[in-house]
């Protein structure tokens, strides 16, 4: 299953804790405006900051880097320099002054890593010829 997306779980906050049933406005004041104890709100704000926290202990870091190659005469591809910011990558292929190519390299790690080679490997390159 999916994650909640914010306002999902603001949404269930909100049935939970307020016995509320939606915080679409319904452009009608009995069902838009509610009375809430100051505690009320403390705990829905609590429930929010928890969910926060959680959601990001959770996330996971994505490392992006470019490579710059080049088609060889039997079709194959070669990696000439890896960089980690595209302008660089642009800035290298502008130089070469031959036909390249740019991928754009993407990794999930738990933590994270200045090193391309700490990361798990299941990356998919995007590739953009230049």
């Amino acid at each position: 299953m999916p994650p909640e997306t914010m306002n999902q779980t603001f949404e269930r906050i909100a049935r939970e804790e307020l016995s509320l049933t939606t915080l679409e406005p319904r452009h009608n004041d009995e069902e838009d405006f509610h009375r809430l104890a100051v505690w009320e709100i403390q705990t829905v704000m609590e429930r929010a900051y928890q969910a926060g926290f959680h959601a990001a202990a959770s996330a996971k870091y994505i490392r992006s880097w470019f490579s710059v190659g080049e088609t060889l005469h039997d079709g194959s591809t070669q990696t000439i320099d890896t960089f980690d910011t595209l302008q660089d990558a642009l800035r290298f292929a502008a130089k070469l002054n031959k036909p390249c190519f740019i991928d754009r390299w993407q990794s999930a790690s738990p933590t994270p890593s200045e090193s391309i080679d700490e990361i798990d490997e299941t990356f998919t390159p995007v590739h953009y010829p230049f």
